[in-house]
């Protein structure tokens, strides 16, 4: 391109970049773990992949309480049961990566994608809904 290359998005401190395009989506998806100011687990969508992209879209938040009552382990040595995740107190989100089949329609779809953690290290499948008005 005749033009100097330049950031697709302003938000900073993203890692394991997963990124989806196609009809359903009515464009693209992208999906990451930003850690830039908190843990969280973020999407952005935009009609082309060159954007424009739209502001975060916070799935996951290592501050959410409901969150971390739901998937943190409740006991120091091990995870118990199918929602428990990780020890909240060590280790955090990382490695979202997006399947690449989307469930719906362009107002109203399913994505499915992984999320890792480190202590345990553990590999979750996970789904987020969005609608559109």
């Amino acid at each position: 391109s005749p033009h100097e290359a330049a950031p697709l998005l302003d938000d900073h401190g993203f890692g394991e970049t997963s990124v989806q395009c196609n009809a359903t989506l009515g464009g693209c998806m992208f999906l990451a773990e930003n850690s830039f100011g908190g843990n969280r687990i973020v999407a952005h969508f935009a009609p082309r992949p060159e954007g424009p992209w739209s502001d975060a879209v916070v799935l996951h938040d290592m501050a959410d309480s409901a969150f971390l009552a739901t998937h943190c382990c409740q006991s120091d040595t091990q995870c118990l049961g199918a929602d428990e995740l990780f020890h909240c107190g060590k280790a955090g989100f990382y490695g979202t990566y997006l399947f690449p089949h989307v469930d719906g329609t362009v107002t109203d779809f399913t994505v499915s994608y992984t999320m890792s953690t480190w202590d345990p290290y553990n590999v979750a499948l996970l789904r987020a809904r969005f609608v559109r008005p």
